[in-house]
C-alpha cells in the first residue's frame, strides 16, 4: 500500500490543539505591514485561550520529550503572489473545532481591512488602459495608414 496524501495526527498524548491558518490576499499597493499587524492582533485575541492551554500542555510534555521550538504565539507571514501579497495568519485552535475559530478570525480580519483606507483585499481583476490613437506622421508605409 502506498500513500498519496499527507496523513496528519491531530493530537499527541495530552495535546488537544493544532495549528490552523487563514490566507487573505491584499493588493500590492496596500500597507502590508499594517495588514500583518492587524492579522496578528486579531489572531492573538481570538486564539489566546488555546495558546495558553497549549503552552501548559507543552510544558508537561517536556518531562518526556526533547522539544525544540515551543513558541505558541500566532505567526504572521507575507508572501508575494501574482495577484498581490498573501497575508497568512497561523494560530492554535481546538483540534476538533478548527472551522469555528477560522470563521471568526477570517471575518474579523476582513472587517478590519475594509475599515482601513490603505488596505485593499485583492481578487482577480483586469485593468484596461485605453490610449488615444496617435496620428501617424511620415515616414510611414502609406498602406499601413489605410488599413
Amino acid at each position: 500500500m502506498s500513500f498519496t496524501r499527507m496523513i496528519s495526527n491531530y493530537t499527541h498524548n495530552s495535546l488537544k490543539t493544532v495549528w490552523d491558518g487563514i490566507k487573505i490576499t491584499i493588493t500590492f499597493d496596500s500597507n502590508h505591514k499594517k495588514a500583518m499587524h492587524i492579522a496578528k492582533m486579531i489572531s492573538k485575541k481570538f486564539s489566546k485561550g488555546y495558546t495558553d492551554i497549549t503552552r501548559k500542555q507543552l510544558n508537561k510534555l517536556r518531562e518526556h520529550y526533547s522539544l525544540k521550538n515551543t513558541n505558541v504565539e500566532p505567526r504572521i507571514f507575507a508572501f508575494i503572489n501574482s495577484n498581490g501579497m498573501d497575508i497568512e495568519a497561523w494560530y492554535l485552535t481546538n483540534a476538533y473545532a478548527t472551522l469555528t475559530l477560522r470563521s471568526v478570525i477570517s471575518t474579523e480580519i476582513v472587517d478590519a481591512y475594509n475599515a482601513e483606507d490603505d488596505i485593499t483585499i485583492a481578487y482577480p481583476t483586469q485593468r484596461l488602459y485605453v490610449q488615444a490613437d496617435e496620428k501617424l506622421t511620415p515616414p510611414f508605409d502609406e498602406k499601413e495608414e489605410r488599413s
